[in-house]
């Protein structure tokens, strides 16, 4: 069992080593080894990510409305990695990881990303303008009954947009 449980520290090595998280970029001196798709036992080096300890429990965790106020590109690398993480981890349909990453999402967006509605400025660039309002792919495919999209959606200009929906492949957010 030891053995097992140091495989994929041997493999990561180098990684390891330079001591900077794949995620947040930041050196730290303890850099852990998350498994993308939850088993433990599929040590290849393409299933393994080595990270630090706030960014590895961010992704088993999710984000809470403290971490909105951190970069955007950050964000949506916890949130991509924790969409894997879930579904290999509980095999989850995409009905059932939609609902349950849409309750973390709204829960903790709701209450930070109206201040910049409100203001009329680009979340990401704080520029004042004509805003496209974006919300995360996955809430399409969730019926909203009462829901005002807006109150769920995050502002961006035309620039800030196009970076983040080329930087994800269109994968992360949809447009009202």
């Amino acid at each position: 069992m030891e053995k097992e449980k140091t495989i994929h520290r041997q493999i990561m090595e180098s990684e390891i080593n330079n001591q900077i998280c794949s995620l947040c970029g930041e050196t730290h001196l303890m850099i852990v080894i998350h498994h993308q798709n939850g088993e433990r036992k599929n040590n290849s080096k393409k299933n393994l990510l080595p990270v630090c300890d706030y960014c590895h429990y961010k992704i088993h965790k999710g984000l809470s409305k403290k971490d909105y106020n951190k970069d955007l590109d950050w964000k949506m690398k916890i949130f991509y990695f924790r969409k894997i993480w879930l579904k290999g981890k509980y095999n989850l349909d995409n009905e059932s990881l939609n609902k349950k990453l849409n309750l973390e999402s709204l829960k903790a967006s709701k209450k930070y990303f109206h201040i910049y509605i409100q203001k009329n400025v680009c979340y990401s660039c704080r520029k004042k303008g004509k805003l496209i309002y974006a919300y995360p792919s996955y809430l399409k495919e969730i019926e909203f009954h009462n829901l005002d999209k807006k109150k769920f959606s995050i502002p961006f200009c035309e620039i800030c947009f196009k970076r983040f929906k080329d930087h994800f492949k269109g994968e992360i957010f949809s447009t009202l």
